[in-house]
């Protein structure tokens, strides 16, 4: 759970943050739910079902949201398409695409908008608390994720892909910098202009 995932633009009170929970049984992801109070949108995976909800204010949650089925768009390649990177991807790696970027010191904002066709990728450095509300209705969505030298992303929570060492000082960190995107054509065309991290 991440009750505010977007602390910085929370306390400056920039609306890009948001609210999310994801369950996790035997290791897996297996349920997400996003909710961005400021524009009232809820993200909800259900099995397989993926369930949204626009406009919705807290006060008409607490009655019950009004659901719909996500609208997923899947969007491809373009080069105007918006790129969204994390904090350590901007401060510490170099992106050499003519799109633009946005850092938003968020990641549950990108990646639910991913979503809806709204970014066209996510890249960055991620905790794993970070990402489990969202990745399971991205997944679910069809979208595709993986770890920056080839390791596909899924719902396992495993020491090959996170940073598992209770020692460690990246506990639960992603091993790698996460590409997330809508199709393989996007990921190739994204990682190629990944030209160094750290």
């Amino acid at each position: 759970m991440d009750p505010i995932d977007g602390t910085a633009p929370y306390a400056h009170h920039i609306p890009t943050w948001g609210i999310s929970i994801g369950m996790m049984r035997r290791g897996v992801l297996e349920e997400g739910a996003v909710y961005l109070p400021i524009t009232g949108e809820l993200f909800l995976s259900e099995g397989e079902r993926l369930l949204y909800a626009e406009g919705q204010s807290p006060a008409l949650l607490a009655d019950g949201p009004k659901l719909q089925p996500l609208p997923v768009r899947l969007r491809d390649f373009d080069d105007g398409g918006l790129i969204a990177l994390t904090q350590n991807m901007a401060r510490r790696g170099s992106f050499n695409l003519v799109n633009p970027v946005q850092a938003l010191c968020t990641i549950v904002v990108p990646l639910t908008y991913l979503c809806l066709g709204r970014y066209l990728a996510v890249i960055g450095s991620i905790k794993l608390w970070d990402i489990a509300g969202a990745l399971p209705i991205l997944l679910k969505a069809g979208l595709k994720a993986r770890l920056l030298m080839g390791r596909p992303l899924g719902l396992e929570v495993e020491a090959q892909t996170y940073d598992l060492d209770s020692e460690s000082k990246k506990r639960w960190w992603l091993r790698e910098v996460m590409v997330a995107c809508g199709s393989e054509e996007t990921m190739a065309r994204v990682i190629q202009g990944i030209e160094k991290t750290e």
